[in-house]
């Protein structure tokens, strides 16, 4: 199932900006793979930050389960 919906997007996409991909790299751009795992660390950490801050914060007014 996951190979048809990431099949499915990328016709999609393929569909919907087929003349924009080659502009923008025949414009000399290209994507950064570190680009991409760097935001996506800093994402998950924002993310990992804001579960265990709420957990804490009702931890501190007793009301999580013991």
């Amino acid at each position: 199932m996951r190979l048809a919906y990431s099949l499915g997007i990328r016709a999609l996409a393929e569909s919907l900006f087929k003349s924009v991909v080659p502009n923008h790299s025949s414009a000399g751009r290209s994507g950064s793979w570190w680009r991409v795992v760097g935001i996506s660390f800093l994402w998950l950490l924002l993310v990992f930050g804001c579960i265990a801050g709420i957990v804490l914060g009702l931890d501190q007014l007793g009301l999580l389960a013991e």
